[in-house]
């Protein structure tokens, strides 16, 4: 019976280091998605090794009580309830946590298909652009610009319209297109 309980005992170990290196990668990767998730990792290991402590301490406090897990009472049972609470109140945030990162996800998912699609939109019309618009043309494909810049000298107004604008992280704005109108002709454009 020995020889198969240490069987049982060695299997079990090696499904445990099995889970245990899957679920580092899953985290790894939750990590390395996105910059909430990199938090939401962070704050879901620091629960863990919390939650060890607890366990930890728990059972220290256990065998103290004189409860050693069988069918023995503890002697101070509010001390227990206690450590229950903890470890609940635990559980409910690694949850709670669980539900954030799994929004953050889809938010994430949601904001590159926006942009997939506005790259997609941007693409179709360059298409249509070319040199010699005349300025309505330009408004009836790509609408209102998001920035503009205007000068004006004696060979004539020069306009330089940009769109499709992101911002940096140092709060700027990006264009990946400028258009170019010069005496109201599209004369050149540049696209990033």
């Amino acid at each position: 019976m020995a020889i198969l309980d240490s069987v049982i005992n060695y299997i079990q170990d090696v499904f445990k280091k099995a889970a245990d290196r899957k679920f580092k990668g899953d985290l790894a990767q939750l990590a390395n998605s996105s910059p909430e998730g990199k938090k939401a990792a962070q704050h879901l290991e620091k629960s863990l090794k919390d939650a060890d402590e607890i366990m930890d301490t728990l059972s220290d406090d256990m065998a103290a009580l004189g409860w050693s897990g069988g069918t023995t009472q503890p002697q101070n049972p509010t001390a227990v309830e206690r450590w229950e609470a903890k470890i609940t109140n635990r559980n409910e945030e690694i949850k709670m946590l669980a539900k954030i990162t799994k929004r953050n996800e889809e938010a994430g998912r949601k904001t590159e298909e926006k942009e997939r699609k506005k790259e997609m939109k941007l693409k179709s019309q360059i298409e249509q652009l070319h040199i010699g618009m005349t300025k309505n043309m330009v408004l009836d494909v790509f609408g209102e610009a998001g920035s503009e810049k205007k000068t004006v000298a004696r060979s004539g107004e020069k306009l330089t319209w940009f769109y499709n604008g992101k911002k940096t992280p140092r709060g700027n704005m990006r264009y990946l297109l400028s258009i170019k109108i010069k005496n109201n002709e599209v004369v050149s454009w540049s696209q990033e």
